[in-house]
C-alpha cells in the first residue's frame, strides 16, 4: 500500500502582533513582535489573519504588509532600523472599505494563502500602506500552522 500524504489537522491561531499594532499610523511600521521559535516548533507552513476595526473605514485596496525577520544567525535578529526589504515578506492583507475587518494574508511564496515558513525563530513587523490608522487597541495579527502527515 502507497504512502498518502495529506495535511495534518491545524491546532490553534497564535497571534504574531498584539499591542505593537496600537494606533499605528497610515504609512507607518509598527514595532518587532516577540520572537516565534520556529527553530524548535519546526512547523513547515503558516496562513495569516488580520483582525481591525477602524475608526473611519479605509479606502478599498489599500494593503497592511506582513514581514517576517529571521534570526539567520540562530545568535541575533537583525534590528529593526534594517531596511524591511531584506524581511521575509509573507503576507499582505487586502483592506476593504469597512470599518470590521478580518482579512486573510494572500502569501508570498506561491501566491496563495499559504506560505512556507524558515525553520528559525523569527519577529513579525507590519507596515500600515491603508490611508487609516489603526484603533488604540484591539487588533491582532495570527499565524495558524501546520505541516504534512505521511500515512
Amino acid at each position: 500500500m502507497a504512502n498518502v500524504v495529506q495535511w495534518e489537522t491545524p491546532v490553534s491561531e497564535t497571534d504574531l502582533l498584539t499591542t505593537e499594532l496600537n494606533s499605528l499610523g497610515a504609512g507607518s511600521a509598527s514595532t518587532l513582535g516577540g520572537a516565534h521559535d520556529n527553530q524548535t516548533n519546526k512547523d513547515r507552513w503558516a496562513s495569516f489573519v488580520l483582525d481591525v476595526t477602524y475608526g473611519v473605514a479605509p479606502t478599498a485596496g489599500g494593503t497592511i504588509d506582513l514581514y517576517l525577520i529571521p534570526r539567520v544567525d540562530l545568535t541575533n535578529f537583525a534590528d529593526s532600523t534594517v531596511p524591511i526589504q531584506l524581511a521575509m515578506l509573507a503576507a499582505t492583507f487586502t483592506v476593504r472599505n469597512v470599518t470590521a475587518q478580518r482579512v486573510v494574508g494572500r502569501g508570498f511564496v506561491d501566491g496563495g494563502m499559504i506560505i512556507q515558513l524558515p525553520p528559525l525563530q523569527f519577529k513579525a513587523i507590519v507596515i500600515n500602506n491603508s490611508d487609516q490608522a489603526f484603533p488604540a487597541s484591539g487588533s491582532t495579527v495570527g499565524m495558524t500552522t501546520f505541516n504534512e502527515e505521511i500515512q
